[in-house]
This record gives structure tokens, sequence and C-alpha cells, in this order.
């Protein structure tokens, strides 16, 4: 394939994943095909904003969102939400979605911080279960307690932060 790929003139190419370690290895270790065929670019700080997302526009997306379902979200609830899950889209769009059902089952249509606490916790918890998948797989029983607090305190780190990488320059 990088002998097709060098052929071609006056192309880029992406390569995605979201397990960084494999995408690494493929372009930075000596000896694979791949090697130095391209260079990393982090996309946690595209635009300046962390994933790529402006907060401003998270505002006006989950404020259209919950609008839609005849509920309201105020400013600050969705400040805490993205302080909590750190702008990660798909932690937003889970705590989101847990928070849609519980205002629902509650008959509420204003966020309040404890359904956001409530929503959070839930949507953790569902968000634990592929870890506890890989912890299995590498042999353990069960999540190291610093494991846990890295995963709430920091997503992006356990998942493996999505990288693009671009051809480098001949």
């Amino acid at each position: 394939m990088r002998t097709r790929f060098q052929a071609h003139r006056g192309v880029s190419y992406a390569f995605l994943g979201s397990e960084q370690g494999i995408l690494e290895e493929l372009f930075s270790a000596k000896g694979h095909a791949f090697y130095r065929f391209a260079v990393p670019l982090d996309l946690t700080d595209a635009g300046g904003h962390r994933f790529g997302i402006d907060p401003d526009d998270w505002l006006e997306y989950l404020r259209a969102k919950f609008a839609a379902k005849k509920m309201t979200i105020d400013d600050a609830s969705i400040d805490r939400l993205l302080r909590r899950d750190a702008g990660h889209p798909q932690d937003t769009m889970q705590v989101c979605a847990a928070l849609y059902y519980l205002m629902r089952d509650a008959g509420s249509r204003s966020v309040t911080p404890d359904l956001l606490e409530v929503a959070y916790e839930q949507a953790m918890r569902e968000l634990e279960r592929p870890f506890a998948l890989h912890w299995t797989e590498l042999g353990l029983a069960q999540v190291p307690a610093a494991g846990r607090e890295t995963h709430r305190s920091s997503r992006g780190a356990l998942r493996g932060r999505c990288r693009r990488w671009r051809r480098a320059a001949a």
C-alpha cells in the first residue's frame, strides 16, 4: 500500500483511529512498512477548543435540542456539563440522553443541578462498561481505583485520543 500511496501526487491522506498506540506503532516503529509515512496531528486542540468544538456551539446546539423536546437547559448547566465531561462529544451526548430521559420520566421541563448530577453518574456508569471489557481482556478482574478516577477525570486519556495522521512532507 505504501508504494501505491507514494505514487500518488497532490494527494493527502488522513489515518484516523481511537486506539492511539496502534497508529503510533504503525507510523513510528522502525521496520514497519509505514514508518515515518505520516505525522500525528492531535485533534484535541483543533480550533483552540477541546475536541474541536467551541463551547458556544455546544451551548446553541444543546439549547436547541432540549427546546425541540419542550425542555430548557440554562447556560450554567451546560457549562457544568462540559466541565464535568471535558467536552468529549460522546460523553456529552450520553449525559444529555440520560438527562432527557430523567426529565421526561420526572415530568420536568427545566434542568436542575440534581438532575444533571444523576444523569452524569448514570452516563458514566454506562460509559465505564467498555473499559471494564478492556480491563478484562488485559487479565484484570476489575478496573483499579486509579483507573476509575482517571476515567472520570479525563476519559480522553483512557479512550485514546483520536489522532489524525497526515502524510509527511517528502
